[in-house]
């Protein structure tokens, strides 16, 4: 006797690389390319431009070649979520962060929150992210 778990539907040929959740959003980065993401978004954690509430999957960029979300020719590689906010890590080692943002924690040098993925700081001379 198994147990009949619900699934996610990522979308045709869609297949998560990974997958990370938040206090109540999730996100996925999708082999050969681009996110989506669903669930709460007070603050635009889902990165998709506003601060609607997902009970269906959201596109953050579309894949390679796509410019929409994290600059042009950028993807993501791995994640990380906050409780209001959301980070990902991408195929140049730099990270890209929005949502909630009233402490610093998208590491813009700014307090102001972000409705769409934005590149951090500098993490360094020579230094990008891994993890």
């Amino acid at each position: 006797m198994g147990l009949d778990l619900p699934t996610v539907d990522l979308g045709p040929g869609a297949v998560a690389a990974s997958l990370a959740t938040g206090l109540y959003h999730t996100c996925a980065v999708l082999q050969g390319g681009g996110m989506k993401c669903w669930g709460s978004n007070d603050y635009g954690q889902l990165g998709d431009g506003s601060n609607t509430d997902r009970n269906s999957i959201t596109q953050i960029t579309g894949g390679p070649g796509d410019s929409s979300g994290f600059g042009s020719g950028r993807d993501a590689v791995d994640l990380a979520l906050g409780w209001t906010h959301s980070c990902a890590i991408l195929d140049d080692g730099s990270v890209s962060c929005w949502g909630r943002n009233g402490y610093g924690q998208l590491g813009d040098n700014t307090t102001t929150d972000r409705l769409t993925p934005t590149q951090t700081e500098s993490l360094g001379d020579n230094r990008t992210a891994v993890s």
